[in-house]
């Protein structure tokens, strides 16, 4: 993951770099953004950026598990396993997203570098995990490591509630809902759950959806939590 980030961080360069070339299209809002210039480029780009990404990944997990001293118990394959299928749906994510950067820049490119900004994010929690077990006895990092993804998935849904609580405070005291998330201030949650992962619309000044893109990090999938605003009060969508 430590080299994912740095592959991530000069994400441009490897673009400006590469033997396909690129474009610059300059957006209705005056916004130029750089992007592949085929669908052919966008996956050589994808592959750029993730190239080593396994390999990386496992040398990464296997540090961790040395730094904990967890030689024996279910610990070590759970979080290899757990990590793995993370790191799975993160490729999908960014591979998907570089395709959509390239058929439709304007469109895709916002939430494309906010997608990269969320997986950066996630790529420091995993470093700080490291740097605790550093610093934990056997026992410690065994406990450290077995509630690692639970005590982030809980930190995900305390920063959900947080949104939607927000969300119906705001229209108690303004009688309509925000065009947007960012009219919140909640910028801090809103960058620890990964900005690519929420949809948010007012639909009219009585209501609102919220979705958030649970582990698979792709909107628009069954993985979705749906949110439903009316008038001050929100619900969970559960299909």
């Amino acid at each position: 993951m430590r080299y994912l980030y740095l592959c991530l961080s000069v994400l441009c360069i490897i673009l400006l770099n590469s033997c396909c070339t690129t474009k610059v299209v300059y957006c209705s809002d005056n916004r130029p953004v750089t992007y592949p210039r085929s669908q052919k480029c966008a996956l050589k780009a994808y592959k750029q950026t993730v190239a080593g990404f396994q390999v990386n990944l496992e040398s990464t997990i296997q540090d961790i598990i040395e730094i904990g001293s967890l030689t024996v118990g279910s610990e070590p394959k759970l979080l290899r396993e757990q990590l793995s299928n993370e790191s799975i749906r993160h490729q999908e994510a960014l591979k998907a997203s570089f395709l959509a950067l390239s058929s439709d820049p304007c469109r895709n490119s916002e939430r494309h570098y906010k997608l990269v900004e969320s997986i950066n994010k996630r790529n420091y929690d995993f470093m700080e995990l490291q740097t605790k077990l550093e610093n934990s006895s056997t026992a410690q990092a065994k406990e450290t490591v077995k509630n690692y993804l639970y005590e982030r998935g809980k930190r995900e849904g305390q920063g959900i509630k947080k949104i939607t609580d927000s969300l119906d405070k705001y229209y108690s005291e303004n009688n309509n809902y925000p065009s947007d998330l960012n009219s919140l201030n909640l910028n801090d949650i809103i960058l620890m759950l990964g900005e690519s992962r929420l949809d948010y619309k007012k639909i009219d000044n009585q209501t609102y959806k919220l979705k958030f893109a649970g582990e698979d990090y792709a909107l628009g999938t069954t993985d979705d939590k749906i949110y439903d605003g009316i008038q001050g009060e929100t619900k969970r969508d559960n299909g």
